[in-house]
């Protein structure tokens, strides 16, 4: 039952390689637009970077707003 509440809270983000990622919206710290794909900064198809408590960081395919758009649905938007 408890696990049923924590997947609840999960927002689904899908990596460039196609690999689906869960992140629970309360651990994320910053959202933003990444900078330096055309120097091969970040892999092509990264449109939105998700960075948590932990320090580490997620390319992500979605754009920004619709990450922001997951989070605010979850009732856990900053």
């Amino acid at each position: 039952m408890h696990w049923l509440l924590i997947a609840a809270s999960l927002i689904q983000l899908q990596a460039p390689d196609g690999q689906i990622i869960y992140v629970n919206p309360d651990q994320i710290t910053n959202i933003r637009k990444p900078r330096g794909i055309d120097q091969g900064h970040f892999v092509k198809g990264t449109n939105c970077l998700v960075f948590t408590v932990d320090g580490k960081y997620f390319a992500i395919v979605e754009p920004c707003e619709e990450v922001r758009n997951k989070m605010n649905a979850t009732g856990n938007g900053r």
